[in-house]
């Protein structure tokens, strides 16, 4: 019973390295780098309502209705993962260079994604068939 329950040396290595990608995916976390600010009404010229997290993406906040990007450059954009049916979610690019770069939208809900005063993005990424969404004509491609 005692040979049998030996690891050999192969078990040994799978074992150290499994172990080892799973400390080192909790160690780095992606966390907030830059806080969202809050959005004031009709006003597209800040960005607010996006967290800049330490991957350079950024990321609308839970909870969060509007959103706007109004940097000159900026990375992906992830909108709040899953919404309800009832949901209505808004997000402004204005002015922005996203080439290279793309928007995730939600899933479930509305979602209403603006592209003005020159705001570029190379593809807006679909929600899997589920809720309504509202994307004006635009020159970037359009995946879903």
């Amino acid at each position: 019973m005692r040979n049998s329950m030996k690891r050999t040396l192969i078990s040994q290595c799978i074992l150290l390295a499994l172990t080892s990608f799973g400390v080192s995916a909790k160690i780095t976390p992606v966390s907030p780098d830059v806080q969202a600010t809050p959005c004031q009404s009709g006003n597209n010229s800040q960005t607010c309502g996006l967290t800049k997290y330490t991957d350079g993406n950024y990321y609308q906040d839970p909870g969060a209705t509007n959103a706007v990007m109004a940097d000159a450059t900026a990375t992906n954009i992830y909108m709040d993962g899953h919404r309800k049916s009832g949901d209505t979610q808004s997000l402004t690019v204005s002015g922005t260079n996203m080439s290279g770069h793309y928007i995730q939208g939600s899933n479930g809900g509305t979602v209403n994604i603006t592209l003005n005063n020159g705001a570029t993005a190379d593809m807006i990424e679909g929600w899997q068939g589920r809720g309504h969404h509202k994307i004006p004509p635009l020159t970037s491609t359009i995946r879903r």
